[in-house]
């Protein structure tokens, strides 16, 4: 229906400037033939085939989001129309002149018509609005652009007219002044209009904003706006599908998770009931043997590790799991990449080493040890308890093992103690020292390296 309306309106104002003209003509006694009219008809049917086909045309699929015709020219149809319509009237004018009528009446008859452009501009942009909500449409760019051609045509072309009038003739009837007075006043009430309902979106888009919650479903979001606001309503609505997408599946984002890993986790989610991986593990245990530490330096000194160990998280991509004093790094999940054997030890090597640092000035007495170990591990979502979120989780045998090690170490008094299968085609370039054996459940025992410092 606002496709038929939409093509309604512009046949109704092409038949009103139809009208308009022939008056005007016939007012100033002009000359013209046949010629300017099949010149008309001709470029209008041109231009009513843009407009059909912008309106008419199907929606077209991108990035799993109804979009149909993303582009400026969909977005712009209206003041593109304007547009057309202004060269076809200028080239007749042009012809017209040619044809030896005056200058000024020529002048007249176009700025006239200006009062048609301005009502079709607002009436259609409208109109308009209900194509695009139809279409759920996503407007991935906007620009002021439109509206700023809108008011250069509905005011530069009279002024410029009444300009010409007053440097060639030099003074004004009556009938100049009613129809200039009419087209200002035309102007100024549609752009009056237009941004009072810029106003009131703006208004509803803020509220819309404020009432949004993470927990209780959002309303629907409505995009009916060719423009800025409709740009800002689409990017809201774009954000709230992928916020959507992401706690159906993971809610409790670290904020020390890398851009790779969020992408991965939006796009591909995890599996509820789980899945087995293959992942490199390193545990970090801090412990403080400073006894009369206070609160404050303690709580201080643990929120420098979680910071540093949260940076290192971001840049090495991997996921913290934080647990007081201690820390799991999983590198590979939720997915696979070939370097994160490398990624487990030089960033685990880091941390210690900034941990470090950063109490050098300090009267705190700390140690810290770390386990590695790659293996298997089962990775899943979970529900967290009296939230409607779910927390993505890993355990199995890399993430038991680790904790195994980093335990070794501790008693060992090791700072980094490291399974043999981390090592594996690593060894140029990192060096080991003493070698350790640690006994499993079943008897088997695992091959430990100590890293050099």
């Amino acid at each position: 229906m606002a496709n038929f309306i939409s093509l309604l309106f512009y046949l109704a104002y092409k038949a009103g400037i139809l009208y308009s003209s022939y008056y005007i003509l016939s007012f100033f006694k002009l000359r013209y033939d046949e010629t300017v009219l099949y010149f008309y008809a001709f470029l209008s049917f041109f231009q009513f085939l843009f407009i059909f086909f912008q309106t008419i045309s199907r929606n077209r699929k991108e990035e799993g989001f109804p979009t149909a015709r993303n582009t400026a020219i969909f977005q712009y149809t209206t003041i593109i129309t304007i547009l057309m319509e202004e060269i076809i009237i200028g080239l007749i004018g042009y012809y017209l002149y040619q044809l030896e009528n005056d200058l000024l009446s020529i002048g007249f008859l176009i700025s006239s018509i200006t009062i048609f452009h301005a009502v079709f501009y607002y009436m259609h942009s409208r109109i308009f609005n209900f194509v695009i909500k139809k279409r759920n449409i996503i407007i991935k760019r906007a620009s002021v652009l439109p509206v700023f051609i809108f008011i250069l045509v509905c005011f530069a072309i009279p002024i410029g007219y009444i300009t010409l009038k007053y440097f060639i003739k030099k003074e004004f009837s009556l009938y100049d002044t009613l129809v200039f007075s009419s087209i200002m006043a035309v102007n100024m009430i549609v752009i009056f209009f237009m941004f009072a309902a810029k106003a009131i979106k703006a208004k509803r888009i803020a509220s819309f904003i404020n009432n949004i919650s993470l927990v209780s479903p959002v309303k629907e979001m409505r995009v009916d706006d060719p423009y800025e606001f409709g740009a800002i309503e689409s990017a809201i609505k774009v954000f709230l599908e992928k916020l959507k997408k992401e706690t159906s599946y993971v809610t409790l984002f670290s904020d020390y998770l890398s851009q790779k890993i969020k992408k991965e986790i939006s796009q591909y989610g995890v599996k509820y009931q789980g899945e087995q991986k293959i992942a490199s593990v390193s545990t970090i245990k801090i412990k403080i043997l400073t006894e009369d530490i206070s609160p404050e330096s303690y709580l201080s000194f643990i929120n420098r590790c979680l910071s540093i160990i949260g940076e290192h998280s971001y840049e090495y991509e991997a996921y913290p799991y934080f647990h007081s004093n201690k820390v799991n790094l999983a590198f590979g999940i939720p997915y696979h990449y070939e370097h994160q054997k490398y990624n487990s030890i030089e960033a685990t090597q880091k941390i210690i080493t900034d941990i470090e640092k950063s109490i050098e000035k300090e009267d705190i007495e700390v140690r810290i040890y770390a386990g590695i170990y790659s293996g298997s591990v089962i990775a899943g979502a979970v529900n967290t308890k009296g939230k409607d979120i779910k927390e993505y989780i890993i355990s199995g045998d890399a993430v038991e093992l680790s904790e195994r090690i980093v335990t070794a170490a501790e008693s060992l008094n090791v700072r980094i103690l490291v399974a043999e299968n981390v090592l594996e085609g690593l060894s140029s370039r990192f060096s080991s020292e003493r070698s350790f054996k640690l006994k499993l459940k079943d008897g088997e025992e695992l091959l430990l390296k100590e890293l050099k410092s």
